[in-house]
């Protein structure tokens, strides 16, 4: 399992995330295009800004396009997706629910610059349950006492599979600066059980949210990992630059579908 603490906010993959300001090898600026497909009720975001890159100490800035489209392949529709403030663009009612085994197609084109991403949006397994176990700072050796959360499913057989976890503690995202996903190595095809890293205080309500991603933003994150080890030094090599399954010139970020599962349980009260 991979946890991947971001100095930034998470990269964007739900409309209220922000873009991470990622370091790259050159001058150059490029478009960052972010954008999610789920299986649940949309709208969906896509994300456009612009870096001037690592070696300037670039800030990112939105980018408008013109036009932003995402195609169901299997169903053969095509949603031209609405500009909703500078930079961020949602699909209409025309697309629907993701919908599971289709693989959908971001293109975004930019005056000369056209750019292109697919996905293919993968079943996720349910979440069969959440535990609790009480936890001392001074005797269990944890950060802070409390409830610490625990969750398990089903892994299907056969290798393949990726996963990101979302947890959320009385309606607030709680790992928001920090990346969980794991691929099935450990798992496969037996009860996971990964335990989620942050105190809980009694009575307090847990949601934990599943998703289904694919092998390319499993990269991403990864490679993102790998990236910010680099301490940015003037000693240090230029950090590489993250996977991206945006194809085009000039050009990073991540377009993914994912099918997401939820369980949502309300921690006991303190124990005596």
């Amino acid at each position: 399992m991979k946890y991947l603490l971001l100095f930034a906010a998470a990269f964007a993959l739900t409309a209220c995330e922000k873009v991470i300001d990622y370091p790259l090898r050159s001058t150059d600026e490029k478009l960052v295009v972010e954008g999610l497909v789920t299986d649940q009720p949309g709208p969906y975001t896509v994300r456009l800004s612009g870096t001037t890159g690592y070696l300037t100490n670039g800030q990112m800035s939105t980018r408008d396009a013109d036009l932003v489209t995402i195609t169901d392949v299997e169903a053969g529709l095509t949603d031209t997706l609405r500009r909703t403030e500078a930079g961020v663009y949602q699909t209409t009612p025309k697309l629907g629910s993701g919908q599971l085994n289709h693989s959908y197609r971001l293109v975004v084109v930019r005056g000369s610059q056209r750019v292109e991403a697919t996905s293919r949006l993968h079943p996720c397994t349910p979440l069969d349950s959440i535990t609790f176990v009480y936890k001392q700072k001074d005797t269990d050796a944890v950060a802070e006492s409390g409830y610490y959360t625990t969750i398990y499913f089903r892994e299907p057989a056969g290798r393949g599979d990726y996963y990101r976890i979302n947890a959320y503690t009385n309606g607030v995202w709680r790992n928001r600066n920090e990346l969980f996903f794991f691929d099935d190595e450990l798992y496969d095809g037996n009860y996971g059980d990964p335990e989620i890293d942050y105190n809980i205080n009694p009575r307090d309500t847990v949601t934990v949210e599943m998703r289904a991603i694919d092998k390319a933003a499993y990269d991403f994150y990864l490679g993102l990992s790998n990236a910010q080890q680099n301490t940015g030094t003037p000693f240090d090599s230029p950090p590489a630059n993250a996977p991206t399954n945006v194809r085009g010139n000039r050009v990073i970020g991540l377009f993914t579908a994912c099918a997401v599962r939820r369980v949502t349980r309300v921690a006991p009260p303190k124990p005596r």
